[in-house]
């Protein structure tokens, strides 16, 4: 079972996670876009949602 607002368990994503960490933090501070992409069917989706997530937790604008 997942909490409220959170999606689906990311597994194997450490390397993406910790770089998106890293993408919110430093467009938090210098202003900048995070761009996603990849072949069809490797999670972009449930990546964005955690990017999503996260950079609100952290007051960022989401849109």
């Amino acid at each position: 079972m997942h909490g409220v607002g959170q999606g689906p368990e990311l597994l194997e994503r450490e390397r993406e996670l910790y770089l998106l960490d890293e993408s919110i933090g430093l467009t938090l501070k210098e202003g900048g876009v995070v761009v996603l992409g990849g072949p069809a069917g490797i999670g972009k989706t449930t990546l964005l949602g955690e990017a999503r997530r996260r950079g609100a937790e952290q007051g960022m604008a989401v849109v």
